[in-house]
């Protein structure tokens, strides 16, 4: 229940949220650009990792909030 098994449904989820919000218009690009731009702790490694390396090519974007990417408001 943690790494890669939980990040990638967890990611997919927020893309299929940010598709439904732009009514299926909406690019690659634009979707990246809105996770990336709305990630918390952009720049630091994840968390519990035991190398600065953790990332394949060199950039640490950061940790998905999925309530900022999706604009979403909690009740």
């Amino acid at each position: 229940m943690s790494g890669t098994s939980m990040a990638s449904p967890h990611t997919a989820g927020v893309v299929a949220l940010l598709y439904q919000q732009a009514g299926g218009a909406i690019t690659p690009e634009a979707v990246r650009s809105t996770i990336m731009t709305t990630a918390s702790k952009i720049g630091s490694a994840p968390f519990n990792s035991p190398t600065t390396s953790y990332t394949f090519d060199g950039v640490r974007e950061g940790v998905l909030d999925a309530l900022n990417a999706t604009g979403a408001t909690l009740p």
